[in-house]
């Protein structure tokens, strides 16, 4: 979105930082968009006078914003390694769940207890790959009273692991 003079703009003619301090009057934005559709922001450039963009301007912006977006995914990428490395050298089950109860992480003690790789259980609900039907309500209302902290802290029961035995599993 380019502005070149935005006290002539319907849009932001009211707007508090163009009527007083900093007075803003030229606005260029390009949107900062992950892989997964989300906008994250703008990386804009402001002035406190109109004026207009040159093509190869508006193509620098351009770069610099898949520049940031690039930064941006590298370093989350960074932070995910991260903490899988960390994960998967302690000799614990961890498995990191989103508040819908999806599988989003599985670490190596994982993977060898239950035989299932993070591949096979990712972005699944955990109640349905370990817990056996007749047992998923409970399962499912046990994580809402331990995400919502109100009493449980944890819990036992036995998960089905992907040879068919029951293992006794403590959350």
């Amino acid at each position: 979105m380019i502005i070149p003079d935005a006290t002539l703009d319907p849009r932001f003619v009211n707007n508090p930082l163009v009527t007083s301090d900093p007075n803003i009057r030229f606005y260029a934005g390009i949107p900062l968009i992950n892989d997964e559709g989300y906008g994250l922001g703008a990386l804009c450039v402001l002035d406190d006078i109109p004026r207009q963009l040159a093509p190869q301007q508006i193509e620098a912006l351009n770069i610099l914003g898949c520049q940031v977006m690039k930064q941006l995914e590298w370093r989350r990428n960074l932070d995910s390694l991260l903490l899988s490395t960390v994960l998967d050298t302690v000799n614990a089950l961890v498995i990191v769940l989103n508040p819908e109860g999806e599988i989003i992480g599985f670490n190596r003690a994982c993977e060898e207890t239950t035989g299932y790789s993070y591949n096979e259980v990712r972005n699944q609900c955990f109640w349905n790959v370990f817990t056996e039907p007749k047992r998923r309500r409970t399962a499912r209302s046990i994580f809402e009273k331990i995400k919502s902290s109100k009493g449980l802290k944890e819990y036992e029961n036995y998960w089905r692991i992907k040879d068919g035995n029951l293992r006794l599993i403590n959350w």
